[in-house]
């Protein structure tokens, strides 16, 4: 069983304890979203996860990853800027 930190602003912190899920943004360059991939695909069920608060600079929670992860464009964070976040765990 793995570790997995993800870091976060509060607001996010907030969308992914209500909403359940974790998230990468997609990127511009293919070769971070290569990166990206990669990270997240090593996310298995049951392994953990913490969130890493930046403003706060602290990690939150023990979570339990309950499947694999996903792909899903469906708006889940209020964004301005138009970012998605289609890499997901849960």
């Amino acid at each position: 069983m793995a570790v997995h930190i993800f870091v976060v602003n509060s607001t996010n912190f907030l969308t992914c304890i209500r909403r359940g899920v974790a998230a990468i943004p997609s990127a511009v360059r293919p070769d971070i979203n290569d990166q990206l991939i990669s990270r997240l695909a090593l996310i298995r069920r049951h392994d953990k996860i913490l969130f890493y608060i930046t403003a706060m600079k602290q990690i939150h929670g023990v979570y339990k990853v309950i499947d694999k992860p996903f792909y899903d464009e469906t708006p889940v964070w209020d964004s301005t800027d138009s970012q998605l976040y289609p890499l997901r765990g849960s």
